[in-house]
């Protein structure tokens, strides 16, 4: 799929030639500078009312959309296909550094060029000030001159690119922002940055950090629970390369064998995940669950647990206790998106209808007894 694979492959052109970086990088740079464009029209048109239109109308504005379509694609498509960047060129590059990371150049250009204008920003709240009243569209004009630019081009990708893309192209970009981020912070008080960087490095961050809001709270409300979708993963009937995800990502407990995986998915457990309707083969968070009579207290009571309802002592059907006793991410560009708590709500309801007789729910923690 997409998501695991993009990041891996090569843009090519059209003569199947490997793009060089510099050429991947003035392609996502012209090409986020058009989709710009596009959807500063479209949000003109909106603003000034829609009509009905004539079919030779309709019929030019059916095939902009389909170049839309192709356009903001792309864009998404060249993005993925970047390798992970190497975090050091955010800290200093040397001016004898002929090649320079698209995926900084990218970020570079997106908060310079596309971030509000903060000079525009203020000098329109002292006019506002200046005057006696203050108008319905003075208060529009001020709103739309906060929100950056960038946040409506986001808009307009992800409601233009074809099937995943937008969101894909979202949620890595976010990941990188956040990676950037730490990596900024972790050595802020390190080398200086680079003397032709016109921006110092306290606002780069500020910057970099207005931007990574900005797409969490788009990922936030793509991402609500009443639009994804809660899946058991079972052994016998979930696709093989979704518990293969599951089975890497898990983070609390790593997996120590097949047996113990098909443990994990067998009798007495269960493990949920939440998916996306554009992503459908990625599973975004999971959570593992014990069925036991009572609390337990260790990781042993779990595995004890499970053996007895193995060898028919006991019943899931009679199972007083459900233990959240793993939950993972598998997503950085999610974080801080409440995909968690949303699952453990989901599952509780799914449990309760499943097996009438749990009254008991708790979580275990990771490590056991730390506390004494």
């Amino acid at each position: 799929r997409l998501f695991l694979s993009a990041q891996h492959q090569h843009v090519q052109s059209r003569g199947g030639r490997l793009l060089s970086t510099v050429d991947e990088t003035n392609f996502l740079l012209q090409s986020f500078k058009d989709i710009s464009d596009r959807s500063v029209i479209s949000s003109r048109r909106d603003k000034a009312g829609r009509s009905h239109p004539t079919t030779e109308e309709q019929s030019n504005r059916d095939n902009k959309r389909i170049s839309a379509a192709n356009l903001t694609s792309n864009l998404c498509r060249a993005y993925l296909s970047l390798p992970n960047t190497s975090l050091s060129q955010w800290r200093k590059y040397d001016d004898q550094q002929q090649v320079i990371d698209p995926k900084q150049q990218f970020m570079k250009v997106l908060l310079d060029e596309y971030a509000t204008d903060i000079s525009e920003v203020s000098s329109t709240i002292n006019a506002m000030q200046n005057h006696s009243s203050i108008t319905d569209k003075s208060i529009s004009r001020l709103r739309d001159l906060c929100t950056p630019q960038y946040e409506r081009t986001f808009q307009y990708i992800l409601h233009s690119a074809y099937d995943d893309l937008g969101v894909a192209f979202m949620v890595k970009l976010r990941q990188d922002i956040l990676d950037v981020i730490y990596y900024m912070k972790l050595f802020q008080r390190a080398e200086e940055q680079d003397k032709n960087d016109k921006m110092k490095p306290a606002q780069y961050l500020s910057k970099l950090q207005t931007a990574e809001r900005c797409i969490q709270t788009i990922l936030t409300s793509l991402f609500r629970p009443g639009v994804l979708n809660l899946r058991r993963i079972t052994y016998e009937e979930t696709p093989a390369a979704i518990i293969e995800q599951i089975a890497l990502k898990e983070a609390v407990h790593p997996l120590q064998s097949l047996n113990d995986l098909r443990t994990r998915l067998g009798p007495g457990r269960r493990c949920f995940a939440f998916f996306h309707p554009a992503l459908p083969h990625k599973p975004l968070v999971f959570v593992h669950v014990s069925l036991l009579q009572q609390i337990p207290t260790s990781m042993d009571d779990i595995q004890a647990g499970s053996e007895r309802i193995v060898q028919g002592i006991d019943t899931e059907e009679d199972a007083r206790c459900a233990t959240f006793y793993s939950i993972t991410n598998t997503e950085r560009g999610l974080a801080g998106v409440d995909l968690g708590n949303h699952l453990i709500k989901s599952v509780v309801k799914q449990l309760k209808q499943e097996l009438p007789k749990l009254d008991t729910f708790c979580t275990l923690s990771p490590i056991p007894k730390f506390s004494k």
